[in-house]
């Protein structure tokens, strides 16, 4: 997908650098950036980007996702270069290096662990939070969104997969079955906005036991998300769906289990 907005005087736009340029701040950070990353930068080294929003796992000021504005590029001044006089000014963890911010808000690569394939993960200074949002950059990509701001806890939202084909729920299932991960998530994100809610459910209660937590993640936070924004029944579809992500192995995805009640309640 094409992930830059073209802006006018877009500040988070740096000059143009090569894989040349990209090796040696690896060499210089002993790190490697991940490949996506690095190939989205040679294109467009920096930028306001095409989608503002990133499901999340745990309930954030916005709601149950993060707000991005942009994705920084390599660079010194609103680059990732930048990233070690940020973590001294707002007290941040060592080894991450920023992809958008704010101040009290982050969205970071986290090589305090590994110094490849880092998560991707969110870091709120005022409510002192720091939790991964993606196993990878690739997952962190593939799951971004765009959300209209109505003034409600979580807005409007309208999926950007400007490039998502008209499935029928056949061939939805049949695509999900080839097992790749990213357009398996696009696939989740975009099935709550297009077809019915029992073929939705029934097909989530499959997809919340997936082996790959990045699924598992997205189908939780998709659920929640469908609650806040529509009227969905309490049926044996919904139970057998909550009763699976409160069962799940991961902590970060049988957390859901409360924010989606808590919702409920509050539609009741």
């Amino acid at each position: 997908m094409n992930i830059w907005r073209k802006v006018e005087n877009d500040i988070w736009k740096l000059n143009p650098v090569t894989l040349n340029d990209i090796e040696e701040v690896e060499y210089r950070l002993s790190i490697r950036l991940p490949e996506t990353y690095k190939k989205i930068i040679l294109e467009q080294n920096g930028g306001t980007i095409a989608f503002n929003a990133y499901p999340s796992p745990q309930i954030t000021d916005w709601g149950d996702f993060v707000k991005i504005e942009a994705i920084r590029g390599v660079g010194e001044e609103n680059g990732i270069l930048e990233s070690d006089y940020f973590i001294h000014e707002w007290n941040l963890p060592n080894d991450i290096l920023l992809l958008d911010g704010d101040g009290h808000s982050w969205i970071a690569l986290d090589y305090r662990q590994k110094n490849e394939n880092p998560p991707v993960v969110f870091i709120d200074t005022e409510r002192d939070q720091l939790f991964e949002l993606a196993p990878d950059f690739d997952v962190f990509v593939s799951g971004l969104f765009s959300i209209e701001d109505t003034g409600s806890s979580y807005g409007d939202i309208e999926v950007a997969y400007d490039y998502m084909p008209s499935y029928t729920e056949e061939e939805v299932l049949e695509e999900f079955a080839k097992g790749d991960i990213a357009r398996c998530i696009e696939l989740i994100h975009m099935m709550s906005y297009s077809y019915s809610q029992d073929f939705v459910l029934k097909s989530y209660s499959k997809f919340i036991q997936h082996k790959e937590l990045a699924i598992r993640e997205a189908v939780a936070s998709e659920f929640l998300n469908l609650i806040a924004n529509d009227d969905v029944q309490v049926n044996d579809l919904y139970n057998d769906l909550l009763r699976l992500i409160s069962e799940d192995p991961s902590e970060s995805i049988r957390v859901y289990t409360g924010f989606i009640k808590d919702e409920i309640a509050n539609k009741t």
